[in-house]
């Protein structure tokens, strides 16, 4: 939820900080990185490793958190083997010869 505020919030600071007569006092390029790069942090690692541990259906804190482990290194190859799937695509020239 936070981030997700952050963003929101960020637009108008982001616009004031362009139109101000001094050029602003924030490096809003950083900040966007930022609140960017946690927000992918969060979609990425955090929220489906939370998902996963919660969806664990055993008492044993140490069986769940192996289940949790063992999805999320499946999860990681099939994201994986997609982005490699995708990087070969956009590197390979289909040339086609009339």
């Amino acid at each position: 939820m936070f981030l997700s505020w952050a963003q929101v919030l960020c637009l108008p600071l982001d616009v004031s900080n362009s139109r101000g007569s001094e050029g602003g006092g924030f490096r809003m390029d950083i900040i966007w990185e930022v609140i960017y790069i946690a927000t992918a942090v969060y979609l990425v690692f955090i929220n489906p490793a939370i998902s996963y541990f919660y969806e664990a259906d055993e008492d044993d804190s140490l069986v769940k958190f192996i289940y949790c482990f063992v999805i999320r290194i499946i999860y990681w190859i099939i994201l994986m083997n997609i982005f490699f799937i995708y990087m070969l695509i956009t590197m390979i020239d289909f040339s086609v010869k009339n």
